[in-house]
């Protein structure tokens, strides 16, 4: 087996087994592999590959296996998939996939499992072309499930919120590589500067849709490597989590609290719209994601933020004095930001979405009690449900009386105006072309 499959099957199988997430995983193992680029082009493409398609490579190799695929030892199983998604989805030689894949499973495994393996990948790879795929037209949600490979649960859930033509949209977005985007810091550059300085380094440079200090960089390697990285030039950023900060419209010399803070982009960008001026409180429960918005913070030259260890559902603990403005970015199911995260979608279940929402709900209480009369509360989650998102807020305003839904259009792009609804709006991958990113926007109303 070759060294690049071998690094691919430890990054799969730990990732399918909870170890961590892939995209932890894979960027770590790479740094350590000495490998050439080519190969670790090739360990990316089949470990995000065949996890965001788990779900149609085990529909495809049930439909050949002799043995359900629960009985199957998790580490061979593991090496089934990663071959089969070579044979259904990379033009990799089905000869090749089905040999490398024997050769992983070889010395591992007795022979029963070795000969089970071959014989089911050369079935699979000698009648690929008989998979009884579900259709669109006949069962929307077996197609969506199976076809773009996400779980029925979710599907469901989606079809019944959005639409089965929303939600087509949404899946097949999640199984395409995501665009990195970045966000010129205002405070060292401007965005044409940047651009300038990237293309130079032979990025690909397009402007970016919605934020006017975005930039999609492509194709030029690594972009935290760049000089103009470690310089603080940019942060990388995707546009989704910009508009939720510009939905904020901080200005300068006022004070804005940042909760859950960590890894640090919410606050740099606070900063930047307040040209530097005036006090972020920059709170995170993480002390490691704090130490991560402290490290962006000198990075990128900003001087205003605090930087408080504490529970946000607990902010009167610590403490006392109404601010200006919050930002909550709340802790959330992460629907949609599955493009980036491709294993996360078979991690996640509607209790744990129940359980999240619930912490929104303190963490929206706790936060309302510091916003000053007058004063902004953002709150924002990078995922795709009514129950984080809508309804959270619907709930949240019944439950505050002393807090007014604000317009969330004056703070949005042009283009983006026909999606807002009142003072929210929900981003969608495939539509938007943004991660999935729901915002809302109040005011605590002033006491006469």
């Amino acid at each position: 087996m070759t060294r690049a499959r071998e690094i691919a099957l430890e990054i799969f199988h730990r990732s399918n087994q909870g170890g961590s997430f892939a995209n932890i995983l894979l960027p770590k193992a790479l740094a350590k592999a000495d490998i050439e680029r080519r190969d670790k082009a090739f360990i990316t493409e089949l470990v995000y590959g065949a996890l965001r398609k788990r779900g149609a490579v085990d529909f495809a190799l049930s439909s050949f296996s002799t043995r359900p695929l629960s009985n199957i030892p998790p580490l061979a199983l593991d090496a089934l998939r990663l071959g089969a998604y070579q044979v259904l989805y990379m033009g990799v030689p089905d000869r090749a996939a089905v040999h490398e894949t024997v050769e992983a499973v070889k010395g591992r495994f007795h022979r029963g499992i070795v000969s089970f393996v071959n014989a089911l990948l050369r079935k699979l790879s000698a009648e690929k072309e008989e998979i009884p795929w579900p259709r669109m037209e006949e069962d929307p949600i077996a197609y969506l499930t199976v076809v773009e490979s996400h779980p029925e649960w979710l599907v469901q859930m989606w079809v019944s919120e959005l639409s089965v033509a929303v939600t087509s949209q949404v899946c097949r977005a999640d199984n395409e590589t995501p665009r990195p985007a970045v966000r010129a810091n205002l405070l060292k550059t401007s965005a044409e500067s940047l651009k300038t300085a990237l293309e130079k380094r032979g990025w690909r440079v397009e402007a970016g849709k919605y934020a006017p200090e975005a930039l999609i960089p492509r194709d030029g390697g690594e972009l935290s490597a760049t000089p103009e990285f470690k310089a603080g030039l940019f942060y990388i950023q995707d546009e989704s989590s910009m508009l939720a900060v510009r939905a904020l419209a901080p200005s300068p010399g006022t004070t804005v609290m940042d909760l859950c803070s960590g890894p640090g982009g919410k606050t740099t960008y606070l900063g930047e719209l307040m040209k530097n001026e005036g006090l972020i409180i920059s709170v995170d429960l993480s002390q490691k994601r704090l130490s991560l918005v402290e490290k962006a913070c000198r990075r990128m030259g900003l001087t205003i933020p605090a930087f408080v260890l504490g529970d946000a559902t607990k902010l009167s603990d610590f403490m006392r004095e109404p601010v200006d403005a919050i930002l909550l970015d709340a802790p959330c199911s992460g629907l949609g930001v599955l493009a980036s995260r491709p294993d996360a979608r078979w991690a996640k279940s509607p209790q744990q979405i129940e359980e999240l929402a619930q912490l929104q709900e303190g963490m929206l209480d706790s936060a309302a009690d510091l916003v000053r009369s007058g004063g902004t509360l953002v709150y924002s989650v990078c995922t795709i449900s009514k129950r984080e998102g809508p309804e959270q807020i619907g709930r949240f305003l019944w439950r505050r009386p002393d807090f007014r839904a604000e317009g969330l259009g004056r703070t949005m792009p042009e283009e983006l105006k026909p999606d807002v609804q009142g003072s929210t709006i929900q981003l969608l991958p495939g539509r938007h072309s943004t991660n999935g990113m729901f915002i809302a926007r109040m005011v605590k109303i002033s006491r006469r």
